[in-house]
């Protein structure tokens, strides 16, 4: 039924085709991280002993540490909702990165959140689509964006 040949190249094609779909080439899930548009972020840190004052971008800890930032946040937070292996994600740090001058006049500070590591926090913030940005005033989320937000949009929410 088979000649010689075709029975070395049936093996040789299922052994390549099983290291492709357990590497999920082509994936952009599983993609190695590019550091391209990985953020200057301040070290990890507890929110709990501290007022938080920006120009920060840090990234959340624990649950707790985000209810007790926004309790004791001095001016407005912006609560990035993000994950390492979405692109729009990288694009939208990018982004932030680029506004840090602005968030410092503007007292503003960016909670970093990975919704992979925090997925309560996910479903309490009632997350559906990454990136998601939440613009929180005096305790109360004032605004909220789904998808890749624009500095235009960023900026007013700064004023």
């Amino acid at each position: 039924m088979f000649n010689v040949s075709t029975r070395m190249i049936l093996p040789v094609a299922a052994f390549l085709l099983g290291l492709l779909v357990a590497s999920n080439v082509g994936c952009s899930r599983h993609r190695p991280e590019s550091k391209m548009f990985e953020p200057d972020v301040s070290p990890s840190v507890s929110f709990a002993s501290h007022k938080v004052r920006g120009p920060a971008i840090r990234k959340l800890e624990s649950d707790e540490d985000l209810s007790e930032t926004i309790g004791q946040a001095d001016g407005a937070l912006i609560v990035d909702f993000y994950a390492d292996w979405c692109g729009p994600c990288k694009r939208q740090s990018a982004e932030l990165e680029s506004l840090k001058d602005d968030l410092a006049d503007s007292g503003t500070t960016v909670i970093k959140v990975n919704a992979d590591h925090f997925p309560a926090l996910k479903e309490k913030y009632e997350v559906a689509g990454l990136p998601t940005l939440l613009l929180i005033r005096d305790g109360v989320i004032a605004d909220r964006s789904v998808g890749l937000t624009g500095e235009d949009r960023l900026k007013t929410w700064l004023n």
